[in-house]
């Protein structure tokens, strides 16, 4: 299995390039593409996939849910709040440092 991660940042001929080669190996592939990059390349999905294309769409996760789940499987008693502020915490740190 081959995974490219932000697949839409190569040219169309690399694309193409990747692809062809993954497909000649038998290799089954994947891709990820970042929507918001400004530079990114339109993917001709029949062109350099094929037939065999599955899209998926993904969205970001609901940290505060995760966290509390996690501050829980570890026994924490108080993972309610625990979530909330860590929540916040990873809010944050988005927000200023990206």
């Amino acid at each position: 299995m081959l995974i490219f991660d932000e697949f839409n940042r190569c040219d169309e001929n690399q694309q193409k390039a990747i692809s062809d080669k993954a497909k000649e190996s038998g290799a089954q592939f994947c891709v990820t593409c970042n929507p918001g990059y400004p530079g990114r390349t339109k993917i001709d999905k029949d062109q350099v996939f094929g037939p065999d294309y599955l899209e998926l769409e993904v969205s970001v996760p609901p940290f505060e849910t995760i966290a509390k789940g996690m501050a829980a499987c570890e026994g924490v008693v108080e993972c309610e709040d625990l979530g909330v502020k860590l929540n916040k915490l990873i809010r944050a740190c988005q927000e200023t440092l990206s």
